[in-house]
């Protein structure tokens, strides 16, 4: 089987040639031109042939390809849409699956021709071949151009029709604070789970999440189930039915309560609750919250943990949270001999204190056992609850002094940021050089929730970031971007929880797809503590 391929378009394409010795002349059997009929057994000269045949012929040059212009995926059937970059290899396939008539010849190559992104024009050069007369193959080139088109998909359709959603998840916590919710929401951008989300809205006390699918909001609700002990409650709401086939679309709304404890909580356990986890004090500290309530004594470091259903079967009750916490100077620390299960890196100790704003004024001093003595040395400051001067809810306060509760109850170890700045909180936040990604939310329709969010946003989400950079075991669980603007605290060496620049991600792009997120997102660790 031989190739004929046709050569552009001149008059003496053939007839200036010369004949060789070694060459089998022969003559064109419509125009009597001499050709070498070894190599083209048709007995016709190129130019004939290719008047007489044409191979592209049947094959649409123009047609229209369609895309969405809200999520920029190209329509590759009737209800199926793909994302493809410019000039890429899926939509080169993408455009050849578009052209009619092309399964009649073979592609032997295809290449893009650059046009103005803007134009709305996209343009192919293919090279096509075809078998002709007595087994010669004819090869010709063809351009082909396509039309983009604006269509929206199914799925953003949806998004923006009345009956978008048929499942939804209410995620609701009854606290004051939105520091579980901070840490929620870090924890779902890492896992990418909300990405069959097709709206995200805010409320006071939570957030609404809509999904398509019923599927899609039950794999949610187990997501959930692994961050934090919850109660759920499943309902559903007739929309529409069609008698004469049976067939009834409901609506489906899972409600999920978490549970109120967050991570640095002082609680109060009841008296069963606390013999059953090996005769734990009533009065603990929560150390993290995940699908377990991890509980440390502040005094002992005798550590329990509290499932779920034995959480919701009795909850502790709350008497202090992480807003309530105060400065302390430590001006000793004296290590003495645990009376529970030691911490992984910590061991008991007794330190003298002075609250921060004393300083200069009188010389008060406290007298503390902690567990929180490995981490302690003069001169630092540490964050705790000063029993003496908070309004505890209830008969709580009878209850502490009959349980022979400290004065003082220390938390955690200042971050770095505090250290090394007289001015606390605001000048640390100034200087980190680490930020945090964001869900795309939706605005609230709760009239309250505006003044709620600008009254307590700000100091949970200033909490919640002294959390990240005093717990490396919690940073591990969340993704912490770069900030050109900021500037890394020189941490000492001696301290294992300070954040490492090697713990910094590239800068994210707000403005990527979900794929982009996907394909860019890193390794993620096991979930857990708040």
């Amino acid at each position: 089987m031989q190739r004929v391929e046709v050569p552009p378009r001149h008059d003496d394409a053939m007839a200036t040639d010369a004949p060789r010795p070694d060459v089998l002349l022969g003559r064109c059997c419509e125009c009597g031109v001499g050709l070498d009929v070894s190599v083209n057994p048709t007995s016709t000269c190129v130019n004939c042939l290719r008047a007489r045949i044409d191979i592209t012929e049947g094959i649409c040059t123009s047609t229209n390809l369609f895309k969405c212009r809200r999520c920029l995926r190209y329509c590759a059937g009737p209800t199926t849409y793909v994302e493809a970059e410019l000039e890429s290899r899926e939509l080169m396939a993408l455009c050849l699956k578009r052209v009619k008539g092309l399964k009649r010849v073979k592609v032997a190559d295809a290449a893009w021709i650059w046009t103005e992104p803007h134009s709305m024009r996209l343009k192919v050069e293919l090279t096509v071949q075809k078998e002709v007369d007595n087994g010669a193959i004819m090869q010709q080139p063809l351009l082909c151009e396509f039309v983009v088109r604006n269509q929206q998909c199914g799925d953003c359709q949806a998004a923006f029709a009345s009956m978008a959603w048929t499942a939804s998840v209410q995620v609701r916590q009854r606290v004051d604070h939105k520091r579980t919710f901070f840490y929620l929401e870090q924890v779902i951008l890492k896992k990418h789970a909300q990405a069959a989300a097709v709206k995200i809205e805010q409320f006071r006390d939570g957030l609404d999440f809509f999904f398509k699918a019923k599927n899609d909001a039950v794999r949610f609700v187990n997501f959930l189930n692994d961050c934090v002990p919850t109660k759920v409650k499943d309902t559903k709401k007739l929309v529409s039915a069609d008698t004469h086939s049976n067939l009834f679309n409901h609506q489906y709304t899972s409600l999920v309560e978490l549970a109120p404890a967050c991570k640095d909580d002082l609680v109060l356990l009841d008296a069963r609750t606390a013999a059953r986890l090996g005769s734990l004090p009533r009065v603990v500290l929560v150390r993290s919250v995940n699908a377990v309530v991890r509980l440390v004594d502040p005094r002992t470091a005798q550590l329990a943990e509290l499932g779920a259903d034995a959480y919701w079967r009795s909850p502790p009750r709350v008497l202090v949270s992480a807003g309530q916490l105060e400065a302390f100077v430590v001006l000793d620390s004296d290590r003495v001999a645990p009376g529970g299960v030691r911490l992984v890196r910590g061991y008991v100790a007794d330190v003298t204190l002075a609250r921060e704003a004393d300083l200069g004024r009188n010389d008060a001093t406290l007298l503390v056992r902690t567990h929180l003595g490995a981490l302690l040395r003069a001169g630092d400051k540490v964050m705790g609850y000063d029993l003496r001067a908070t309004n505890l809810p209830g008969e709580c306060d009878a209850d502490l002094e009959s349980l022979g509760a400290p004065d003082v109850v220390l938390v955690r170890k200042a971050p770095q940021s505090m250290q090394d700045d007289e001015d606390g909180e605001a000048a640390g936040a100034k200087k980190r050089a680490w930020r945090l990604d964001n869900l795309d939310v939706d605005e609230t329709h709760d009239d309250d929730a505006g003044k709620f969010a600008a009254e307590t946003r700000e100091r949970d989400l200033e909490i919640f970031r002294q959390q990240l950079e005093t717990d490396r075991d919690m940073r591990g669980r969340v993704n912490l971007y770069k900030d050109p603007s900021g500037v890394l605290d020189d941490a000492p060496a001696e301290d294992p929880d300070a954040i490492k620049l090697d713990e910094l991600l590239d800068a994210v792009h707000l403005d990527a797809t979900p794929a982009d997120a996907v394909e860019d997102a890193v390794d993620d660790a096991d979930l857990a503590a708040l």
